[in-house]
């Protein structure tokens, strides 16, 4: 994973939503205990590095433009935070928007605590599981220019490896045979091996439907890392365990 401070880097958070905490409906083994706990770290240290970016915007002294053959200097980007949100088009589903969580008022569809969106950070409604189906996530990675994706979320053989296929296959960070032909590949597709989590599944355990699902993306369609290695590229691995 390259700095964020060199590369324009997005954060996607998939599907991190009250839903998934259904015991009757997925099951009560999940995978990666630490999960939220790294969400909110990854996201925290996202917000804080964009914060620090504004600051030194905002009392930069010297607003000249880099010389044109400054191409080592790190460029100044922040880092675009999205969330993804699935809301079931089926009415038995435990993320269809019209059901609750048991004992309270709370949508299923709403957001995990520990991946609420802030105000203005884009929220993204899906119906399928691949991100990229039915929403504008492709334009707006275009647009933004980013060359560094960045993936947390549920569940890691469900949404989160259709939404890593698609981005690589769509080469939507570039990479030969793409828009620009910058030769980013995959492995600007980032995956979060401690900031995602899946349910068992036909006789097998969580972890081990985990640990299948992340092998086959990763050098394949993905890069997979852990929390530490995202809070680095952020500048931010004392948030680890703070």
């Amino acid at each position: 994973m390259r700095p964020a401070v060199s590369t324009p880097t997005a954060i996607l958070l998939v599907d991190i939503q009250e839903g998934f905490k259904h015991p009757t409906h997925w099951g009560e083994s999940r995978s990666t205990p630490s999960f939220e706990s790294n969400v909110e770290a990854i996201l925290s240290a996202a917000r804080a590095y964009n914060t620090r970016l504004e600051t030194n915007h905002a009392t930069a002294t010297d607003p000249a433009p880099a010389p044109a053959d400054a191409g080592s200097t790190p460029s100044q980007h922040a880092v675009q935070i999205i969330h993804i949100h699935h809301h079931s088009l089926s009415p038995t589903s435990a993320l269809h928007p019209t059901h609750r969580i048991a004992g309270s008022s709370t949508p299923s569809v709403a957001a995990n605590p520990c991946a609420a969106p802030r105000p203005h950070e884009a929220v993204l409604v899906k119906h399928h599981n691949s991100s990229f189906v039915g929403t504008d996530l492709e334009a707006r990675l275009r647009a933004a220019g980013v060359r560094q994706l960045v993936v947390l979320g549920l569940t890691t053989d469900h949404c989160v490896s259709t939404t890593v296929r698609f981005a690589a296959n769509l080469q939507v960070l570039g990479g030969e045979g793409g828009p620009d032909g910058n030769g980013e590949g995959v492995h600007g597709v980032v995956v979060v091996r401690d900031a995602t989590a899946t349910f068992a599944r036909g006789g097998f355990d969580a972890e081990t439907v985990h640990a299948v699902s992340l092998a086959s993306l990763d050098g394949e369609f993905a890069q997979v890392v852990e929390t530490k290695d995202v809070l680095g590229a952020l500048g931010a691995l004392g948030a680890l365990g703070a």
